[in-house]
């Protein structure tokens, strides 16, 4: 709890009342309070009286410390009905350092927004793992020798900004960490005894009630829809498939910078090139054909990272696995790559055309912010193959394709991506069947299926139920896979982040690499990723 909110519940917790007259002639008592403790029993909901060393000890409070509740109680006046807020920090002090200089030299290594976590963290920026707080405050004294601040005041302002650092693993449920920053389970018992001690309107205060048991409702929903999908996915973790099928996890890496110098400070500050990678990694046993994982990669100078785009990752991928006749995916609930429109007509078309010889591909989702996979652990080994490298340095994409392919034992298959494998896919959906009353709700959605001679979504939104059907294409859509390019050239850089990495960096790397930079495409039309990642 916060301060507020701290003092709020000790203040529900302990009575005050008048002390007794005192009998003693000796001397004259100075205490006209006396202060009584109680607790709640977490089963029965029955008021339980302590004594005062219990009560301090249990809130983790020192046995002969009070401080914390003579505070609440000395500010508080006599009947209030809530305790007085805590009056800290109100005021700027007067010895406030500036920090404007922090500031501005945290920006210059261009924290950005991660596309593997925004749905979940929209505002927050990350930083590359390859830096360390304590190595960019060290830059800091030296780049402002006359403006010195403490390493714990540098790393308040880099929190301050909203900054973390990408590490793989350490994703949290922002559903669940705001039920439980807001919902602790005992909000219900405390609206059940203030109808019972307070006076007032009965039937808002059961209102009240009702909505913090629904927002109980809501969330154990979604911890039940995670068990469930967790549980769906450890068993076709651990299934033994036949060759007829081929069983992946998809999932869009974390953000790669190009090139990677990390013992280069320039490096740092210059603005570099937006590398990705679309892994869709093995699960399942198929013990008798030799399957590897699959890693879909590109640029930014070849293109970004749109619906349209992640649905050619996707193309290139269905197309690797012709094939198979069944095909199965596990998806995060990201809508942007994994979920929409763009990309369900793409695969209704994939699974009629004579590209790939599938019966059926099925698209399974994780419930949002319960979302770990095994394709975290293929990145996790390619970050290890990474740090392998001399000085952990990956100078051009091409080094970073075979970085993909010696990771994980050697087990991946890389599929680089040019400009002419992105068509223009986009969605073909019937607005007006979209805005037919009771249609599906792409949110709602933990499971798709497409199948051959169909042109219908077909969807679950309970793995335990059978599938739905609805046909969200357009009456005069023709099943066919887009033939025309999105871009008749590669989409390019910014000048000025080209001749940025040219001149600064070039000269940093082997005379093998600079034709890669000296040829990498420009187009000073095209939004720079590295600053606005949209």
């Amino acid at each position: 709890m916060d301060a507020n909110r701290r003092r709020e519940f000790i203040y529900q917790r302990v009575r005050r009342s008048d002390t007794n007259l005192s009998t003693a002639t000796s001397h004259v008592s100075r205490r006209d309070n006396t202060f009584t403790y109680s607790l709640i029993h977490p089963d029965t909901d029955e008021l339980l009286f302590v004594c005062k060393v219990f009560f301090l000890t249990t809130l983790g409070f020192h046995p002969k410390n009070d401080a914390a509740v003579t505070s609440v109680m000395a500010t508080t006046p006599r009947h209030a009905s809530t305790a007085a807020p805590d009056k800290r920090g109100r005021h700027t002090p007067s010895n406030k350092m500036n920090v404007t200089h922090i500031k501005q030299h945290i920006l210059c290594y261009h924290p950005q927004v991660s596309h593997y976590r925004r749905e979940h963290a929209p505002n927050r920026k990350y930083l590359s793992n390859e830096l360390t707080i304590r190595s960019m405050h060290n830059d800091y004294l030296e780049t402002f020798p006359d403006s010195l601040c403490s390493y714990e005041t540098y790393r308040k302002c880099i929190n301050a900004e909203n900054i973390s650092f990408t590490k793989l693993g350490e994703e949290q449920c922002e559903v669940c960490l705001t039920y439980y920053n807001s919902h602790d389970g005992k909000t219900c018992r405390s609206n059940k005894e203030n109808k019972e001690n307070e006076s007032g309107d009965e039937q808002s205060q059961s209102q009240a009630s009702n909505l913090q048991c629904s927002a109980c409702l809501q969330w154990r929903n979604h911890i039940e829809r995670a068990r469930k999908a967790r549980k769906l996915y450890r068993h076709d973790a651990d299934k033994e498939w036949s060759d007829d099928y081929t069983v992946r996890i998809a999932d869009l890496q974390k953000v790669m910078m190009l090139p990677r110098l990390p013992g280069c400070k320039t490096a740092a500050f210059t603005s570099r090139v937006v590398a990705f990678n679309e892994t869709f990694a093995l699960m399942g046993k198929h013990s008798k054909v030799k399957r590897r994982h699959i890693a879909v990669a590109w640029h930014e100078a070849i293109a970004g990272r749109k619906a349209e785009e992640i649905a050619a990752a996707y193309a290139k991928a269905l197309k690797y696995d012709r094939s198979s006749k069944h095909i199965i995916y596990w998806l995060d609930n990201c809508a942007a790559q994994n979920k929409n429109w763009c990309l369900f007509t793409l695969l209704v078309c994939m699974v009629n055309s004579q590209n790939i010889e599938a019966d059926d591909i099925v698209l399974k989702y994780f419930e949002t912010g319960h979302t770990f996979m095994s394709a975290d652990s293929v990145h996790h080994g390619i970050e290890d193959e990474i740090r392998k490298q001399p000085g952990g340095n990956v100078y051009d994409f091409n080094d970073l394709c075979d970085v993909f392919r010696k990771s994980n034992s050697g087990n991946v298959e890389v599929l680089a991506m040019s400009y002419t494998d992105f068509y223009s896919f986009r969605g073909e959906q019937s607005l007006s069947k979209l805005k037919q009353k009771g249609r599906p709700q792409l949110a709602d959605m933990v499971e798709v299926k497409f199948v051959r001679g169909s042109r219908s979504l077909f969807f679950k939104t309970d793995s335990e139920t059978s599938f739905s059907e609805f046909d969200f294409l357009k009456k005069t859509f023709q099943l066919n896979v887009p033939d025309t390019l999105l871009r008749d050239r590669p989409r390019g850089i910014p000048t000025a982040k080209k001749t940025a990495i040219v001149n600064k960096l070039i000269p940093l790397m082997p005379l093998s690499r600079h034709m890669f930079w000296n040829d990498i495409a420009t187009n000073d039309g095209s939004a720079d990723l590295v600053e606005s990642f949209e």
